[in-house]
C-alpha cells in the first residue's frame, strides 16, 4: 500500500499524459504542448516515487532535478501556443536553460552544496516567472478578446487562470510533502493524505487543460498594421462613422458581432477601429457593444413594457439572461428587474 501510495501522483500524471502523447500526431499544436507537459510531469513524479522508495537508478538525483526546473516553463508555453497560435518551439528554449544547465550540474557534481543552494533558490524564482508570464499572456489575450468579440463570454480562457493556480498549489504541496520526507512517511499509510492531495491537484489541472477550448484563428492572429499616422481629426471622423453606422443599420443587434464585421462594413482596418473605440469610448469593443444594447434594451422596456426580459435580451443581442443582468447592471447600476418597476 505505500509503494502504491507514493506511486499514485505519477501514475495519474502518466495516464494523462499517454492520453494526450496517443493524439500527438494529428493534435493542434496546443495540446502538444500540454502532452510534453504531461510528460515531463509524469516524469518528475516517478523521481518522486523513487525518493520515497529509495531508489536509484541511472542519474535519477539529475533527471529528477532537470525536470523540476522544466515543467513551469512547459506550462507557460503551453499557455502561449494556446493564445498565440504557431509558436515555433525555438522562442521557449531560452527558458529552458536553467533546466539544461541544472541537469548538466547535477550529472557532472551531484553532491555540490553550492547545487542545492541554486536549486533551493532558483525553482521558487523559475515558478514565480513562469506563474507571472502566464497570467500575463491571459490577462493581455482577454484584452484581445474584448476588443475583437461584442459577446466574449467564454471566449477569453478564464479556466486557464484556475489552471495555473492548480499547478502552483500541486507544485507547492509535492515540495512541503517532499522537505517532509521519508522519515515522516515512511512505510507509514499516513503517505496516501499526501499522495491523494497531489493526485487530485493534478487531474483537475489535466482535466481542466482537456476541456480548453482552441481560441478562433481570427482572434489569435497578430494586429492588422496601420500605415501612417492619424490625425485627431481622422481619428474623430472615423469614430462619427462608426457611431452612425452602428445606429443606422443597428449592428449592436447582432449576436454574432465582431469588430472584423464593423471594420467591413465601414470599409477600415479593424486596428484602426480599435483604436478609436478605445479612444473615444473609454473602453474595449464588447464594453461599447455592449452599452449600445442596453441603451437599446432600456428603449424596449419603456415603449414595451409587455415583453419580457429574456425577449428584451434577446431582441439587444445578448447570448443570454445573465450576461444581459451583468451589462445592465453595469450601466445602470440596477437589475432589469428592478429598473423596469421603477418606471411602472
Amino acid at each position: 500500500m505505500y509503494q502504491l501510495a507514493s506511486a499514485f501522483p505519477f501514475i495519474v500524471s502518466l495516464v494523462w499524459a499517454v492520453f494526450y502523447l496517443l493524439e500527438f500526431r494529428h493534435a493542434t499544436e496546443d495540446r502538444r504542448a500540454l502532452a510534453i507537459y504531461g510528460l515531463a510531469s509524469s516524469l518528475l513524479f516517478f523521481f518522486y516515487y523513487l525518493h520515497f522508495n529509495s531508489l536509484e537508478i541511472f542519474q535519477t538525483e539529475a533527471l529528477h532535478d532537470f525536470c523540476k526546473m522544466l515543467v513551469f516553463p512547459l506550462l507557460a508555453f503551453y499557455i502561449r501556443r494556446l493564445t498565440k497560435g504557431n509558436i515555433r518551439w525555438v522562442n521557449v528554449l531560452p527558458a529552458l536553460i536553467p533546466a539544461f544547465v541544472i541537469g548538466i550540474w547535477s550529472k557532472v557534481n551531484p553532491d555540490s552544496r553550492i547545487l542545492s543552494n541554486v536549486i533551493l533558490w532558483m525553482f521558487p524564482v523559475i515558478v514565480l516567472l513562469s506563474m507571472g508570464y502566464g497570467i500575463l499572456t491571459l490577462v493581455r489575450f482577454r484584452r484581445k478578446v474584448d476588443n475583437y468579440y461584442s459577446n466574449p463570454e467564454n471566449k477569453r480562457l478564464d479556466s486557464l487562470f484556475y489552471l495555473i493556480v492548480l499547478f502552483f498549489i500541486c507544485t507547492i504541496a509535492a515540495i512541503l510533502f517532499h522537505f517532509m520526507g521519508k522519515w515522516y512517511y515512511w512505510g507509514d499509510i499516513r503517505l496516501w493524505i499526501p499522495s491523494i492531495v497531489i493526485s487530485v491537484l493534478q487531474f483537475l489541472a489535466f482535466y481542466i487543460g482537456d476541456k480548453t477550448e482552441l481560441p478562433e484563428q481570427d482572434v489569435r492572429a497578430p494586429a492588422e498594421t496601420i500605415s501612417g499616422g492619424f490625425s485627431e481629426e481622422q481619428m474623430l471622423a472615423m469614430m462619427e462613422k462608426i457611431e452612425q453606422t452602428m445606429q443606422e443599420k443597428q449592428l449592436f443587434r447582432t449576436k454574432g458581432f465582431t469588430i472584423a464585421n464593423l471594420a467591413e462594413e465601414i470599409g477600415s482596418n479593424r486596428t484602426y477601429v480599435s483604436m478609436c473605440i478605445n479612444q473615444f469610448s473609454g473602453g474595449s469593443f464588447s464594453e461599447y457593444v455592449n452599452k449600445a444594447r442596453i441603451e437599446y434594451a432600456i428603449k424596449l422596456i419603456q415603449e414595451n413594457p409587455s415583453l419580457t426580459l429574456n425577449e428584451i435580451a434577446d431582441a439587444a443581442g445578448f447570448n443570454d439572461r445573465s450576461t444581459f443582468y451583468r451589462g445592465f447592471m453595469k450601466v445602470t447600476g440596477q437589475t432589469p428587474s428592478a429598473w423596469k418597476a421603477a418606471q411602472q
